[in-house]
């Protein structure tokens, strides 16, 4: 039982660690040049080099603090099952139901995580990629 709660604790922790991770690469680190496999990519980030640097200055400050965030909301929330139940068996099956809980919600807010950082882009460039004057 101990081996499977450890792969839920890791498993739960998973995407706000990757959100940590890539969050430091894309304001540290971001890809120098728009391509089809590594990068924050939608059709407005790619239209040219400035758009896709901020948006991955803007999505790397986002994922960098949600990623905390839900670092530790996980943990804070995945601890008490494993006080609470008196029996082992009831544990698990808690602790099971919260890291399946967890996993729904950080994806879905990883998913949401697009919306600001396009509403940036809107806000600071025109439809054609140019800058927005006085921004």
């Amino acid at each position: 039982m101990i081996g499977y709660i450890i792969f839920l604790f890791i498993f739960s922790v998973l995407i706000p660690f990757l959100l940590i991770l890539l969050g430091w690469f894309f304001l540290n680190k971001p890809p120098k040049k728009i391509n089809g496999l590594y990068g924050y990519r939608t059709s407005m980030s790619m239209k040219n080099t400035e758009m896709w640097a901020f948006a991955h200055k803007t999505c790397g400050k986002i994922w960098w603090k949600m990623g905390w965030t839900m670092a530790a909301l996980s943990v804070l929330l995945l601890l008490p099952p494993l006080w609470i139940s008196s029996d082992e068996e009831s544990a698990v099956k808690i602790f099971s139901v919260v890291s399946l809980i967890l996993c729904i919600l950080q994806t879905a807010f990883l998913v949401l995580s697009i919306l600001p950082v396009e509403k940036a882009l809107k806000q600071n460039f025109n439809p054609d990629g140019t800058k927005k004057a006085g921004v």
